[in-house]
């Protein structure tokens, strides 16, 4: 989206990386479970998905082994 001197007015890669970096400070001295409980409580208060009936909490799960 440009404005009238031509320059642009909204930068998505910029927003969207501002917000990748704020929830990696938010969240990088987190434990696993921990950020899951973050990430739940986030998005019960976030309006977005506060709209989606079908929203679910993550619920931590073993992980996998890769050996």
């Amino acid at each position: 989206m440009e404005n009238e001197a031509g320059g642009k007015s909204f930068d998505c890669v910029k927003m969207t990386r501002e917000i990748r970096d704020k929830i990696y400070e938010e969240t990088k001295h987190m434990s696993r479970s921990e950020v899951i409980e973050w990430y739940n409580a986030v998005t019960l208060e976030d309006p977005f998905f506060a709209r989606l009936p079908e929203a679910k909490i993550v619920k931590p799960t073993k992980r996998r082994s890769t050996v």
